[in-house]
């Protein structure tokens, strides 16, 4: 069942494996038991199920009952409908919930293996190490280790393991101005017998000819790199991503070409807020408008890093633009705390592009979101109150308990309770307090009350990448 305004959508998604039903209004979601009631008078044949629009507010049991047919809702989005005719035999549909929240499982798979499906049939400008770049491919994430040849080993595979578990396709090794070709080789051979493709960002040509043939991406190149470069990085058949210097982008393209660099990604460069970053989004429309062929880097971390602003919503814009202008590949370092998770944002941005792309929708009820704090839509219980209803009040006076006191504190992604004679230390409150329960490490009510809402807090800070400290933190 569906209003006029969803017809074709619905018809298109349901593509001949069910009848589809347009009642006499224009929005599916104003479809009531009455509206259905009366539709169904007019209907011959004999139906297994009848399905509903899942934003549809109505509960229409008691129809079900009425007319003998099953009476059930479907998804919010048409988009999902087939997805219910797959599995109607292993889910339980609801005549008052929608079926988005019993499909939550097969939606994640399904949309895992369009993601998957529209990678292998993406077509595209050319491969790093079996990573595609440019065409219709998903937009990669480069994840750039700053500083990368002041860390040690340890500290290098830290960070390289976090980069891949959040999604980077590539890897990108920044070096410091003070970094010697020693250093370069060192961490280049590591970091490539840990993930692949591996990238190196330095303009100096001495410490870009250390890091080949270790590397299968460098950043960046010009004028002043590409005359000394050019020979080696055509022999091992190294991508490269060209800047403008003194002389300007085009210019440096063409040179590249000529010396014979077949993998070629375009940087125009992406301003900061407030400092040029309009002018620049036109630089990369013009750029793409001239060459589509090319693919582009898209400078993320220049606009975030420099916006006193949440990076989710951030990452959520800026990857809309780069996918209007064109861009192939979003660079981002997490340098300061207000971008941790930045590459886990920016991959499931970049994910959530590709599906919009290919539904040709905005990035919107895709079954996958950024959407960490806030909520789509509100859900409200219905409850009766007990009488009678007693004012909450704050206790002001304080006793301590015989049992102790503790110290709450937070490091290396794990909580720490930490009292007079043993320290708990765990991911989530529930298991601290269950475990302090346990040792009886509390006598009073009251004390508990606190260590709950304090370790609560300290979850919250794992959560969201916050700094905790105890008595202070909020969100």
């Amino acid at each position: 069942m569906t209003g006029r305004l969803a017809e074709k959508d619905v018809r298109t998604a349901v593509n001949g494996k069910a009848d589809v039903l347009v009642l006499d209004v224009e929005v599916a979601s104003f479809i009531t038991p009455q509206l259905l009631e009366k539709a169904l008078k007019h209907i011959k044949g004999e139906y297994d199920l009848i399905l509903v629009p899942g934003y549809c507010t109505g509960d229409f049991k008691f129809l079900e009952e009425r007319v003998g047919i099953p009476i059930k809702k479907g998804p919010k989005i048409a988009f999902d409908i087939p997805l219910i005719i797959e599995n109607i035999d292993s889910i339980s549909l609801s005549s008052t919930k929608s079926a988005d929240e019993l499909i939550s499982d097969l939606k994640a798979k399904k949309i895992r293996e369009t993601l998957e499906t529209l990678e292998e049939s993406s077509h595209f400008s050319f491969e790093i190490s079996g990573v595609r770049i440019g065409g219709n491919s998903r937009m990669k994430v480069l994840a750039e280790i700053v500083n990368a040849d002041k860390m040690s080993t340890s500290q290098l595979e830290e960070k390289i393991e976090y980069y891949s578990s959040s999604g980077a396709d590539i890897i990108d090794l920044g070096i410091s101005l003070e970094a010697t070709p020693q250093d370069v080789r060192r961490i280049v051979k590591f970091a490539s017998s840990l993930f692949s493709p591996i990238s190196v960002d330095t303009l100096s040509s001495s410490l870009i000819s250390s890091a080949i043939p270790h590397v299968d991406l460098v950043l960046s190149l010009n004028e002043r790199n590409m005359e000394e470069l050019g020979k080696r990085i055509v022999k091992e058949n190294i991508a490269v991503v060209v800047i403008p210097g003194e002389r300007d982008l085009e210019e440096n393209l063409e040179r590249a070409r000529t010396l014979g660099i077949e993998k070629i990604i375009a940087d125009p460069v992406l301003h900061p807020p407030n400092l040029g970053f309009t002018s620049s989004l036109l630089k990369y429309f013009e750029f793409h408008s001239s060459h589509s062929e090319v693919p582009l880097l898209f400078g993320v971390g220049n606009v975030s890093e420099l916006i006193d602003a949440d990076s989710v919503g951030v990452h959520a814009i800026l990857s809309v633009i780069a996918h209007e202008v064109g861009a192939s590949i979003l660079f981002t370092p997490e340098s300061s705390p207000k971008c941790f998770n930045a590459v886990r944002e920016l991959r499931r941005a970049s994910e959530m592009m590709q599906l919009a792309s290919h539904r040709k929708s905005p990035p919107k009820d895709l079954g996958i979101d950024l959407l960490f704090i806030k909520e789509k839509r509100r859900y409200e219980e219905t409850f009766e109150l007990r009488e009678p209803v007693i004012e909450a009040r704050e206790k002001s006076d304080w006793v301590p308990d015989p049992k102790g006191s503790y110290r709450i504190a937070v490091k290396g992604g794990e909580i720490f309770l930490i009292g007079r004679e043993f320290t708990i230390k765990g991911k989530t409150a529930k298991a601290i307090i269950d475990t302090l329960l346990e040792f009886e490490g509390v006598s009073m009510m009251e004390h508990l009350s606190y260590l709950a809402r304090e370790l609560t807090k300290a979850e919250l800070s794992l959560k969201y990448g916050r700094s905790y400290l105890q008595d202070t933190y909020s969100i």
